[in-house]
């Protein structure tokens, strides 16, 4: 079977760049089941196994290239989370609300938060590059138990069993507590008012793909020289 060639591979990553764009401004639209979409063009750019090779791994540059972390807390969610649970006898520094919005902050309507959102480039200046597997692996929701679901998982998930690319019969414990279990939303009241209720996977899935494509865009020119 003939092997790809450069250009081909290159045509193959500006499609999967495109298809990224398009799905994120569909999600940023209100259609959050694009996220799933959107799990599905990381994987293909990024994930090897099975037989499986990423276009980054054909182009021979996944490795060497540098990942960015937006993960950042934003301290307005923490106050409003910490005096939610303190007032509701809970401990206020409990390590799932201080990991599980890693990569989400506030909805634009602050004060008067609905929902999470994703970060997008508002952190860009506080944020870190890491290295292919640091950045795939590190953990961006907790659940109270400590189950963690990084990058990579979170993505696996979306794509393999809940839509993406298949629906299994099953789905994963900790993806499961996290979609339909106890822990399947983040919620916060303030004063007995519910301000919002929304589960934290499928925003962080958008802020994934954000920095996936900020990523590879910022140093395009090295994966053509490669």
């Amino acid at each position: 079977m003939p092997k790809r060639s450069k250009d081909d591979l290159l045509e193959q990553l500006q499609e999967q760049l495109d298809f990224l764009r398009r799905s994120s401004a569909i999600f940023d639209t209100g259609y959050k089941s694009e996220a799933k979409r959107l799990a599905n063009h990381v994987m293909i750019l990024v994930h090897d196994g099975h037989k499986i090779s990423s276009v980054l791994s054909q182009l021979g540059v996944r490795d060497q290239l540098k990942f960015i972390d937006t993960g950042a807390m934003r301290e307005a969610v923490l106050e409003l989370i910490r005096a939610d649970l303190k007032e509701r006898g809970l401990d206020p520094n409990t390590k799932m609300y201080h990991q599980s919005a890693r990569l989400l902050c506030l909805a634009s309507n602050h004060p008067k938060p609905k929902l999470f959102e994703p970060l997008h480039n508002s952190t860009l200046n506080d944020s870190k590059w890491l290295k292919f597997e640091d950045w795939w692996h590190q953990d961006v929701i907790l659940d109270h138990d400590d189950r963690n679901l990084s990058r990579n998982k979170l993505t696996a998930y979306l794509r393999d069993q809940d839509g993406g690319a298949h629906i299994d019969p099953k789905l994963g414990g900790n993806y499961h507590r996290l979609t339909r279990g106890k822990a399947q939303n983040m919620k916060l009241s303030v004063n007995g008012k519910l301000l919002f209720d929304e589960g934290p996977i499928l925003p962080t899935m958008r802020q994934i793909a954000f920095e996936l494509l900020h990523s590879i865009i910022t140093q395009l020119d090295i994966i053509k020289r490669a």
